[in-house]
C-alpha cells in the first residue's frame, strides 16, 4: 500500500493545489530517440538498482516537478517541468504521481537532463537557472550526440545564488563527481556515459546490460554444469 502524500506545506503556500490536483502527464515522449533513450535508461535503471535497498533514496525518470515562483501580485504561483532523470535523497521511496516541491519540503537533489536538438537550449539555459533558484544541488548536463555541449558531458553545483561547474577528477578529461551521489559520472572511451562507484570501480548497468549479464552468467552456468556431467560420466566409464 502507498503511503500517504506528505503535507509540508508552508502557510505562503496553502491556496497552491496539492499532488493529487497536480498534472502528472503530457502527450510528450519521454526520450526522443535512441541516443536520449540510451542514457536515459541506463542512468534511470542503473541508479534505480544502485540504491534499490535505500529508503530514503527515491529516483524518478521524466516525472514533473512543481515548483512555486512569486508572481507579479506578491502571491505565489507554481510552474512545473519535467527532469529527465532526477533524485530525491532523505526522502521517502514511495509512488508519486509528481513531486511537489512545497509539499516535499525541498526540490531534488539531482537531475541530469539528456540534451536533443529541441531541447538543448531551454536545458542549458532556462532550466539551468530554474535549477539553481530552487535549490537542486546537482544539475548535469548530458549531449548524447552533439554538438550542443563540449565537452559532453557538464555537471554544476550552487555556489551562493548562482551555480558553478564541477571539474574534472585529477588526471582526467571527462570523469566528475557527484557528492549529492557519491558516485563519478564519465564519458569513458568509447564516448559512452557510464556511472562507477569510485570505491568499488563496479559500473552500474542499465536494465538491458543486467539483461545480458543475467543471460551471460546462466549460460556459463549451463556450461559448467554440462562439463562437470562429462567429467562424471569420463570417470564411471574408467571405473568400469
Amino acid at each position: 500500500m502507498a503511503e500517504p502524500i506528505l503535507r509540508r506545506t508552508r502557510p505562503e503556500f496553502a491556496h497552491l493545489p496539492g499532488e493529487a490536483d497536480l498534472p502528472y502527464e503530457d502527450d510528450e515522449p519521454l526520450a526522443e530517440s535512441d541516443y536520449q533513450l540510451e542514457p536515459l535508461d541506463y542512468a534511470y535503471n542503473g541508479l534505480s538498482t544502485w540504491f534499490q535497498d535505500r529508503a530514503d533514496v527515491a529516483v524518478q525518470a521524466g516525472m514533473f516537478v512543481h515548483y512555486p515562483v512569486v508572481g507579479e501580485d506578491g502571491e505565489h504561483e507554481r510552474r512545473m517541468l519535467a527532469p529527465d532523470v532526477s533524485v530525491l535523497c532523505r526522502m521517502p521511496k514511495r509512488q508519486r504521481f509528481s513531486y511537489v516541491v512545497w509539499e516535499e519540503g525541498k526540490a531534488p537533489d539531482f537531475v541530469l537532463e539528456i540534451l536533443s536538438a529541441s531541447t538543448w537550449r531551454r536545458d542549458t539555459a532556462d532550466k539551468k537557472a530554474i535549477y539553481a533558484a530552487i535549490g537542486v544541488r546537482d544539475y548535469w548536463l548530458l549531449d548524447p550526440v552533439g554538438p550542443f555541449l563540449t565537452p559532453p558531458l557538464i555537471g554544476y553545483r550552487p555556489t551562493g545564488e548562482e551555480y558553478a561547474k564541477i571539474g574534472a577528477e585529477p588526471g582526467t578529461t571527462a570523469t566528475y563527481v557527484s557528492d549529492v551521489l557519491g558516485l563519478e559520472l564519465r564519458i569513458d572511451n568509447d564516448d559512452r556515459f557510464r556511472i562507477p562507484d569510485p570505491g568499488s570501480g563496479i559500473e552500474l548497468r542499465s536494465h538491458r546490460e543486467f539483461q545480458e549479464d543475467l543471460a551471460g552468467a546462466q549460460q556459463r552456468a549451463a556450461e559448467a554444469e554440462r562439463r562437470l556431467a562429462d567429467l562424471e560420466a569420463r570417470l564411471r566409464r574408467e571405473s568400469e
